[in-house]
């Protein structure tokens, strides 16, 4: 990795995170507290972050813009909220999904903090790809990559930052989509998979009828939990992405009916 491409994706995970962490970064990278020292030195010269003890928070917005074009994005306070109810298992949800994407394909995202947390994979693995999504959060931070293709579905924009209408956007008829990540409020045996509110599923729906497969990705507080808005039978789903935390007895009345569950491992 080059000096560039490892500041660009300190700069990528500052505007997602608000914050990054020197020992986070050490990680990420797997280089010396002194070389991530330099970085965050040379980036500060540079007017693109300010270094707090342990790590930097971003500059003053007007200035970041000018300088990078690209503006922080203020997250909603509830979408940070429900972000940080089991983020680790939405992590490694995500990393999981990778698995099923190729360089190169189509695949499309919906809103949750799941798609969320699958974005921030993407910029880091893959190259070039082409993304729907009905989500602002998700089209800003992976048009930071100039080789991805970034397809909005148009509509309305929700307090949370999603595209709603009953108007769907004509470029879905043109999509070859290969895989559609979808999240949930809540899984039920009975009532199937639903959705997180109701404006958003007949754009899911067009998503979901485009592509090739559909993923769910939930993490294991979401099982047997019914809501308002049904909206997938399991029939309709190649198969469920969860956290090594759900029971095994409910993986096993899962798979007793045919529903296909995957565990993420830590």
């Amino acid at each position: 990795m080059t000096l560039y491409e490892r500041h660009k994706k300190i700069l990528s995970r500052l505007y997602q995170d608000q914050i990054v962490y020197t020992s986070q970064l050490k990680g990420q990278f797997h280089t010396s507290f002194e070389t991530i020292r330099k970085d965050l030195q040379y980036l500060e010269s540079q007017g693109l972050l300010k270094r707090i003890h342990g790590g930097a928070v971003p500059a003053d917005e007007e200035e970041m813009l000018q300088k990078t074009g690209v503006p922080v994005l203020p997250l909603p306070e509830d979408f940070l909220r429900r972000r940080k109810n089991h983020s680790i298992q939405k992590q490694q949800i995500a990393k999981k999904a990778c698995e099923f994407i190729q360089e190169g394909t189509c695949i499309a995202l919906d809103t949750g903090t799941t798609s969320y947390e699958l974005c921030l994979l993407l910029l880091e693995r893959f190259q070039k790809l082409t993304i729907v999504t009905n989500s602002m959060i998700n089209a800003m931070i992976l048009s930071q990559n100039p080789d991805f293709t970034v397809i909005v579905t148009g509509g309305i924009v929700s307090r949370e930052m999603a595209l709603i209408s009953e108007f769907i956007a004509p470029v879905l008829d043109n999509l070859n989509i290969e895989t559609m990540f979808l999240t949930t409020c809540g899984i039920d045996p009975r009532t199937g998979i639903a959705e997180q509110t109701v404006g958003e599923i007949s754009i899911h729906k067009k998503m979901a009828a485009r592509s090739r497969q559909l993923i769910v990705l939930a993490d294991s507080s979401k099982f047997s939990m019914q809501a308002s808005f049904h909206a997938y039978d399991f029939r309709e789903i190649h198969c469920i992405i969860t956290d090594e935390l759900l029971d095994k007895e409910i993986q096993a009345n899962y798979r007793k009916i045919g529903v296909p569950i995957l565990i993420a491992q830590p």
